[in-house]
């Protein structure tokens, strides 16, 4: 008799498969202060293994199998900024500044979309609703943390308990009446 199993082969793949797409590579790897850590504690020849290695551990929750590689698509992901900007000044016919400064143009580049990002989505949200999304950061007493960390906690196992949680998370969105199309301001690349 086969063994049985609690999940269909797709379900397994969405759960534990490493994403390729552009949206589930941004969402997932996009390492902002965990880069100093990784220049700190690894040596050159072994940063981007630990880096590959991090990201794995967040999402999907799991590390490489010692016969897997990751996919190509993760390791390039990342060098597509450094290669706009070197592109960038190619096509002006300048020489490239120092690979250091491109990382810096880069970097200063992502916070400025990130602040642009933030802009669209709350350019019309009153300011009642911005305070009660402020609120969100402050401890709430009667769970003990707070609601944001609540809310990105929410159970993904399949249970009765659970599926309260889950009820109480979207039951709880729902009273901040924020507007769904807001996401659709924001390129799906942010």
């Amino acid at each position: 008799m086969g063994k049985r199993r609690l999940l269909k082969v797709q379900d397994r793949q969405r759960l534990f498969d490493i994403p390729t797409d552009d949206d589930g590579l941004i969402r997932h790897y996009s390492l902002s202060a965990d880069r100093l850590e990784i220049g700190l504690r690894r040596r050159e020849h072994n940063q981007l293994g630990f880096a590959v290695q991090l990201c794995l551990m967040r999402y999907p929750g799991r590390v490489l199998a010692t016969d897997e590689t990751p996919p190509r698509a993760m390791l390039k992901y990342g060098g597509a900024i450094a290669s706009a900007t070197g592109s960038m000044f190619r096509e002006r016919g300048s020489l490239l500044p120092a690979i250091d400064t491109i990382e810096r143009i880069g970097l200063a580049a992502r916070a400025i979309a990130r602040r642009r990002a933030e802009r669209a989505l709350i350019e019309e949200i009153s300011v009642d609703t911005l305070q009660s999304l402020d609120k969100l950061l402050e401890v709430d007493p009667a769970i003990g943390q707070t609601r944001f960390h609540w809310l990105r906690s929410a159970p993904d196992a399949p249970g009765a308990s659970d599926l309260v949680g889950l009820t109480e998370r979207i039951a709880f969105l729902r009273k901040l009446e924020i507007d769904p199309k807001l996401q659709m301001r924001i390129s799906s690349g942010r």
